[in-house]
């Protein structure tokens, strides 16, 4: 059970980097200079993290196949990003 936190923190790591490359970076490095692009990029990995370790634990519990981290990482992703897409977009408006 810890390889597979391990593992979904690992994937959530890749994702939210290459998130932070692109959109706080401006395909450069240099958000990594700022500490509070740290902490927004703290949150983000909590909040992407958080599904994944939900579907990984309770939705796919009885799950046996050998998908189960790709497949919690992927709807729990999924679930996360819309999330947050939807909330700024409502709190925008």
């Amino acid at each position: 059970m810890r390889s597979d936190v391990k593992s979904l923190s690992r994937i959530t790591l890749a994702i939210v980097f290459v998130l932070f490359f692109i959109d706080e970076g401006y395909y450069d490095l240099r958000w990594m200079k700022s500490f509070g692009n740290w902490i927004l990029f703290g949150v983000y990995f909590v909040i992407l993290l958080a599904p994944q370790l939900f579907f990984h634990r309770v939705v796919f519990k009885g799950y046996t196949g050998t998908g189960k981290i790709a497949l919690s990482a992927i709807v729990g992703s999924a679930l996360a990003m819309s999330s947050i897409y939807t909330l700024a977009a409502w709190l925008t408006n």
